[in-house]
């Protein structure tokens, strides 16, 4: 879930395709606000990997040369449909009636 919710505030944030390394740096930062020990960035990797699987997300390799290789990170769901896994996340971290909820929800519309 944690996972999903940087993908989402990655993406707001973005207003596009996402790389992996900012949507692990918006995980850490919800980390941070959950108080939850992030896990490592390989780790977040595969858990990306799981939602493309579910198709919460779309993920793509990109090779960057000698750069390495990262994934991009679409979201495909409606926007209604994004609202409403957000509202339920912030309700299993308990965030549902916190600032931090509001201020998610602030910088998404």
């Amino acid at each position: 879930q944690a996972a999903m919710i940087a993908a989402i505030d990655a993406d707001r944030q973005r207003k596009g395709p996402v790389g992996t390394g900012q949507a692990y740096d918006a995980y850490k930062s919800f980390c941070a606000r959950c108080r939850m020990q992030p896990i490592s960035g390989r780790a977040f990797a595969d858990l990306l990997t799981e939602l493309d699987m579910y198709s919460l997300i779309r993920a793509r390799v990109i090779s960057r040369g000698r750069y390495g290789r990262t994934r991009e990170i679409v979201l495909d769901l409606p926007e209604d449909v994004i609202s409403k896994i957000q509202d339920v996340i912030f309700i299993n971290f308990n965030l549902g009636d916190s600032a931090v909820a509001e201020g998610a929800r602030g910088r998404s519309h």
